[in-house]
């Protein structure tokens, strides 16, 4: 298994250490780590290879081999979020408590690769087929995207929080090279079609 660490993650690092406030970050990405490997502990019981872990500044992202049926895909993907809900209850510290909440509500976010994108994803392409899928998460990730942006200009305008602003821009950027992603893998599939 490899293990990588993204550049931006380096940076926030950098950041954090000089604002003073690494102890807190490192606090929330430990529960970040504890999140995924809630759902690289699904995805070994399903018998998925988990061949490459990437830390990323706003997470986690643990990649599997072979092929994953919907089903499979929908439980690794709530298995994080459940997780994050039981170390809330399970912690005394409020601060603690209002960390992992935070990472769940986060994650569940109707946004793919988020895991509310990919547990509506799964959930809408078992009962309506993947096509009908794709168009509904399309158009909630629009929504939520919107709604976050807002919200973060507010946060930016009222509050003087970048930190939002700043998250939803790189959202908005891991969303745009997952859709080049999928788009370049169905090229791919449709070359590779006898």
């Amino acid at each position: 298994m490899v293990i990588r660490i993204h550049i931006y993650l380096i940076l926030v690092l950098a950041y954090m250490f000089a604002i003073q406030n690494i102890e807190n970050f490192m606090c929330l990405y430990l529960f970040v780590i504890m999140h995924e490997i809630s759902h690289m502990l699904v995805a070994i019981i399903l018998k998925m290879n988990v061949y490459e872990i990437e830390l990323l500044p706003i997470g986690v992202n643990a990649k599997y081999t072979g092929k994953i049926s919907n089903f499979k895909e929908l439980l690794i993907s709530l298995a994080g979020p459940i997780a994050s809900f039981l170390f809330a209850l399970m912690f005394e510290n409020e601060t603690f408590k209002l960390m992992n909440l935070s990472i769940a509500i986060f994650n569940l976010m109707p946004i793919r690769p988020f895991d509310g994108g990919k547990i509506l994803e799964n959930f809408f392409c078992i009962l309506f087929g993947k096509k009908t899928a794709n168009k509904i998460l399309r158009f909630l990730s629009k929504i939520s995207l919107n709604l976050l942006l807002l919200l973060a200009i507010i946060s930016l305008i009222f509050l003087k929080n970048y930190y939002l602003i700043i998250l939803t821009i790189y959202m908005i950027c891991i969303i745009k090279e997952e859709a080049e992603n999928t788009r370049f893998n169905a090229i791919i599939n449709y070359l590779q079609m006898d």
